[in-house]
């Protein structure tokens, strides 16, 4: 019998490319999807030599054929998919004083439909599953709460979470777990220290100070709680929106 597998999405860095290794860790083998072909073959450089699977394939996930396809051959290569991690997601600032209208519709072309693309491409084969599938999906505390110069980002969080909660009711009956997992201020490629703009770097100072941990997060806190999520210990959570983010929003 196959090893239960994980599809990844956004693996190449970050939140995404830690999930990965700490599935990796637990025994999945693993589909990786991402844009960037150097930081899924840097992934898969890193996952551990532990006999298990893995598929790398460049996938816009914005791109409904390109989602189908993608699962298509990896299911033509006898990888019976379990475990549904949507972690891929962009982060552009814009404001009600300077809109910007090709961010927003990126945004929401990577964060909703994206998602929606990569939840929907497998969710046959969670159901074929039962009680041994589960999907976890990465939100933002902005899923919950507005943020200056976070307009069209807290819209996308905020779609994907209203999502997630009708996937959990829609596929609860047949065993089928849904969750969503909040992260705060987590160490990334998106994450704004450092960067050149201003108002970038406001925000990231403001989110430090105001974090009762006073620091900023690592991507493998995140990665722990999505393994737990997808294990047979989170067996009765389902419709959950999991806050990591060291106190922010208490």
């Amino acid at each position: 019998m196959p090893s239960p597998a994980a599809i990844v999405t956004g693996a190449a860095s970050g939140i995404g490319q830690h999930i990965a290794l700490e599935l990796a860790r637990n025994g999945y083998d693993l589909i990786l999807w991402d844009i960037d072909q150097t930081g899924l073959d840097e992934t898969k450089r890193l996952l551990p030599p532990n006999g298990h699977k893995s598929l790398i394939q460049v996938v816009d996930v914005s791109q409904s054929k390109q989602v189908q396809e993608a699962a298509e051959k990896a299911r033509s290569q006898g990888f019976a998919v379990r475990a549904v991690v949507a972690a891929a997601g962009i982060f552009r600032p814009d404001s009600l004083h300077s809109p910007d209208h090709e961010a927003c519709r990126d945004m929401m072309a990577v964060n909703v439909d994206g998602f929606y693309h990569t939840l929907q491409a497998w969710t046959a084969d969670l159901v074929a599953g039962g009680a041994a599938s589960a999907a976890v999906i990465i939100g933002s505390t902005e899923s919950n709460r507005g943020g200056a110069s976070l307009n069209s980002y807290c819209r996308s969080k905020a779609v994907v979470l209203g999502i997630s909660r009708c996937a959990a009711m829609e596929l609860g009956p047949l065993g089928v777990r849904v969750n969503t997992v909040l992260p705060g201020t987590i160490q990334t490629p998106m994450y704004a220290a450092g960067d050149s703009r201003p108002e970038l770097a406001e925000i990231a100072n403001a989110l430090e100070a105001r974090t009762p941990l006073r620091r900023v997060g690592k991507p493998e806190e995140v990665a722990k709680v999505v393994n737990f999520l997808l294990s047979s210990d989170a067996s009765y959570m389902t419709g959950a929106e999991v806050v990591v983010d060291g106190g922010l929003t208490v």
